[in-house]
């Protein structure tokens, strides 16, 4: 198991040791974060006066001005806190022991390996933590609480999403608007200040500009949409923080989900409004600041300059509205006659935005009549001087760089929201979430919770309640899968088919609904198989066993227009695939195994008797066998619902190629009809060919199972030599399951196998080499690593997968340059490019290796010296760029296999 995670975004969900904890975060929070967003010191409270007032629980980590327990981080708290450092400038991280009596431990910049966790785990002084700011604190209970109130607070409140100026989405633009990177507004007089507006002569152009940034950032662009989101959010939380208090972290989890995707939803709807709507608020902020509505004297233009001044949203109104003021009116009076009128109260005092134009002109006219005093004859000239607009180009690129972050921002916010889909399961999910979040806002929730529970479990193939899980699998996804499929298998080619004039445009709809009866299989077989693992083998085998009933009647109400064939290639390999299941379901249960085997097993014994009266002419006893054979024959058909023996090889095989079928009408079937004919099953070879015809195969694919049973002209592609269907069978019975069933070590052994086999000259495992490999990369499967590509003479495996495989843990430092595998009182040292081991401690003796450690991303060691120490080799899977590390044990398999496997090909 590895220590050294490099996992950012995992949770910590494990109670573990402070030298544990400093290991963990030493990687994921060690870094520096920027410090350049923005942080309010009067929204916080310090350390030392929360800690006065509230009893901090041992296991927190201090992240940013997050305090949170460690069994509470999420991935979306984690981003909080992280994002809370940045704009806090507390880059550091913290961790307050269980197992110290509550020490304080900086684990931000630990240094990791053996050595760091016993001897440089760092305490730190309470004195350090006191002056640091807490804005957030997050108990065991999970629940958030403002640090100042200890009030609860709903989790994705944070950021406020209706306040604009806080949007990291529109920060280019907040940045232009307060000229600064940390204030959030600015004034109008500082604005023009920083701006040298009066120096420029660009005054009434920054005036305009002004506004129109100081009105956008207040816009409230909430509506009833986005009233029913907080409305189903204040519910939610309260539900939430009900179900966390008594224990309920299932349900609770599923309502935090729900949470995430309502939050989404109106985030969503906020970035719509600014940048994805025709006219949306981000295009009329660039095209006022362009100076759509700029005059160069006089009023500026409104919205009543357009004609349908009445359309659009009230947001971009009040905008354009902002700028609306009468400049032609008193303000163009003698200054001194302006101020006896509003002595009298004729005219108002009051100021507004537009004060500073006036008083500028006010002020403008006063200096030209008192440079002018000595002239008596002079009188101002009131003519309106024309000031052009100067367009701010800076501030225009950040309006653009914001349209683009805001769109961005919604393609996320919608891929997060709840929405329906098509298929039974995903609507299942997106019904119960629905009517979950509808009932919210009554502060109690029931079945609609239990229900969501059981289909989301069912969705992730988590068996948490079998009881609830498989009464909603039979009570109503299974007949709701069951009735989809059936009638896509059943609704033939349908109405539009007949107004498609070529051939090419019919045989594209014909293929389109294959895929969508396909994608209706595929769900209702994930729907019994989850059956299957919930049920108890006896009732979920009579289940597939009344499938498979089902599923031939089927068959026969097939409509005999142009889309039967493919509908008929979809049926018969989802027919093949309940056969193999109802055959798991009796591999995986020793009582239904043992009498059928013992059934088996009788029949065989009869059968040899049989045949040795015939070898005798003995027609009589024969006779007398066949009689005890017929019976045998019954009890193994009531044991099997009717379906008599359908575990053998030959029925394998055929279900493998029906599947193959309705996936490519072209596969080459010829392998899996010699591997039959080769066993003398005429009779499969040729059930194999007539539900090969039924389904739609091509002609080459007919020829190819013909010529393998002797009835073809040799026209065909196949060749008649055994195939990867037939090998993949043959390892599969060594095994005694199929690929999807085994597990990490099984898998990891069959491409190692497949991989020798290849090497080997067996040219069908190539490409099964590279078919399980792909398994291994998919599933993460810890046997599985990428080669070293800096060698291509010896063979290496990487340290980190030999600590997944052992018992030994890797340890690293920063750089990579060392690694410690320890297990025990074993501790083994390598370093990058050397090849000497140090046991126990750097300077101990060496001991000399066969190969000098490399580094690829990690550190690897060679095959000789890590079977040496950790019995382990390596197989570099054949034409891949990955490899299998293998344990003795598993060496072993890997050798018998490939044994058993080669001989099976031998006669070729």
């Amino acid at each position: 198991m590895k220590s050294s995670f490099r996992l950012p975004d995992k949770l910590i969900k494990r109670a573990v040791s402070i030298v544990l904890v400093a290991v963990l975060l030493a990687v994921v929070f060690g870094r520096s974060f920027d410090s350049e967003a923005i942080f309010d010191p009067d929204k916080a409270i310090t350390y030392q006066n929360f800690a006065a007032k509230v009893s901090v629980e041992d296991s927190v980590l201090f992240i940013g001005t997050y305090v949170i327990h460690k069994d509470a981080l999420t991935d979306q708290l984690y981003e909080k806190a992280k994002d809370s450092a940045s704009e806090s400038g507390q880059n550091e991280v913290y961790y307050k022991s269980e197992l110290s009596d509550g020490q304080w431990f900086n684990v931000g910049d630990i240094e990791n390996g053996v050595k760091g966790i016993s001897e440089d785990g760092r305490p730190e002084n309470v004195e350090t933590i006191n002056p640091l700011y807490v804005t957030y604190y997050v108990g065991s209970d999970g629940i958030l609480r403002d640090a100042k109130t200890m009030a609860a607070m709903n989790p994705f409140d944070i950021p406020d999403p209706y306040d604009l100026s806080g949007l990291p989405e529109l920060e280019p633009i907040r940045t232009q608007y307060t000229q600064s990177q940390s204030a959030t507004s600015i004034s109008q007089s500082d604005y023009l200040d920083a701006k040298g507006s009066k120096d420029s002569g660009n005054l009434r152009s920054d005036v305009y500009t002004y506004q129109l940034l100081s009105t956008f950032f207040s816009l409230n662009l909430r509506d009833a949409q986005t009233d029913k989101c907080d409305q189903q959010l204040q519910g939610l939380n309260t539900i939430y923080i009900a179900y966390k208090a008594d224990g309920k972290e299932e349900e609770a989890k599923l309502v935090y989900d729900l949470m995430e995707k309502v939050d989404a939803t109106r985030r969503a709807l906020i970035m719509e409004r600014l940048a994805e709507l025709d006219d949306n608020l981000l295009n009329t902020l660039y095209t006022l600041t362009s100076g759509s509505y700029y005059t160069p004297y006089g009023s500026f233009k409104d919205s009543s300059s357009e004609s349908n001044a009445s359309i659009g949203a009230p947001y971009n109104k009040e905008l354009k509205d902002s700028l609306k003021h009468d400049f032609t009116g008193f303000n163009t009076a003698d200054p001194f006659i302006l101020s006896f009128l509003r002595s009298l109260g004729i005219v108002s005092s009051s100021s507004g935005w537009w004060t500073v134009l006036d008083d500028y002109d006010s002020d403008e006219q006063k200096r030209a009549e008192e440079a002018n005093s000595d002239n008596d004859d002079y009188v101002y000239d009131k003519t309106p001087k024309e000031k052009p607009f100067n367009a701010d180009s800076a501030l225009l690129d950040a309006i653009g760089t914001s349209i683009s972050n805001c769109s961005d921002s919604y393609t996320k916010y919608l891929s997060k929201a709840l929405v329906d889909t098509d298929d039974i399961l995903g609507h299942a999910i997106y019904d119960y979430s629905s009517q979950v979040i509808d009932q919210s806002t009554g502060g109690s929730l029931g079945g609609p919770v239990d229900y969501l529970k059981h289909a989301t479990n069912i969705r992730d193939n988590n068996i948490s309640d079998k009881a609830g899980e498989l009464s909603l699998l039979k009570s109503s996804l299974l007949n709701l899968a069951s009735n989809k499929y059936s009638a896509s298998a059943t609704a033939g080619t349908g109405g539009d088919y007949g107004s498609l004039a070529s051939a090419g445009a019919k045989t594209s709809y014909l293929e389109d609904r294959k895929g969508v009866e396909e994608a209706d299989r595929s769900m209702l077989q994930f729907l019994i198989e989850a059956m299957r693992q919930r049920d108890e083998a006896e009732n979920a085998l009579e289940y597939v066993y009344q499938r498979i009933d089902w599923t031939e009647n089927l068959l026969t109400t097939i409509p005999g227009d142009d889309y039967k064939t493919y509908s008929t290639s979809s049926v018969q390999a989802h027919l093949a695939w309940l056969k193999e299941e109802a055959q798991k379901i009796i591999d995986s249960d020793a009582n239904l195994r043992s009498k059928l085997d013992a059934l088996k097993a009788k029949k065989a014994e009869l059968q040899k008797k049989r045949d040795a009266c015939l070898d005798n002419n003995d027609l009589a006893g024969a006779k007398a066998y066949d009689a005890k054979i017929a019976a045998v024959d019954q009890d193994i058909n009531k044991e099997t619902g009717g379906k008599g023996d359908a575990g053998n090889m030959a029925d394998k095989l055929v279900n493998k190629a029906m599947s193959a079928l309705a996936d490519n009408a072209n596969a080459d079937l010829a392998g899996v009809a010699a591997a039959l004919a080769e066993v003398g099953d005429k009779d499969a070879v040729d059930a194999l060919a007539d539900k090969a015809k039924e389904s739609g195969a091509s002609a080459d694919t007919l020829a190819g199972i013909n010529d393998a049973n002797g009835d073809g002209d040799g026209s065909g592609d196949g060749s008649g030599e055994k195939d990867a269907d037939a090998l993949l069978a043959q390892l599969e019975s060594l095994f005694g399951k199929s690929l999807d069933e085994m597990s990490d070590d099984e898998l990891a052994i069959a491409g190692a196998t497949f991989s020798k086999l290849s090497r080997s000259g067996i040219t069908p495992a190539d490409s099964l080499t590279k078919m399980v490999v792909n398994k291994l990369v998919d599933t993460n499967n810890k046997y599985n690593y990428r080669q070293y590509d800096g060698s291509k003479t010896e063979e290496f495996i990487s340290l980190d997968t030999l600590s997944d495989c052992t018992a030994y843990r890797y340890f690293y430092d920063d750089s990579k340059a060392t690694g410690t595998m320890t297990k025990g009182s074993n501790v083994y040292i390598f370093k990058r490019g050397s090849d000497e081991m140090h046991k126990q401690t750097p300077s101990s003796d060496a001991e000399q290796m066969d190969e000098k450690i490399v580094y690829s991303g990690t550190l690897f060691i060679g095959e000789d010296d890590a079977k040496d120490y950790f019995k382990c080799i390596t197989e570099y899977a054949n034409n891949t760029d990955y490899a299998i590390c293998l344990t003795s044990p598993m060496q072993t398999k890997v050798d018998k296999y490939t044994e058993t496997l080669t001989e099976f090909f031998k006669d070729e």
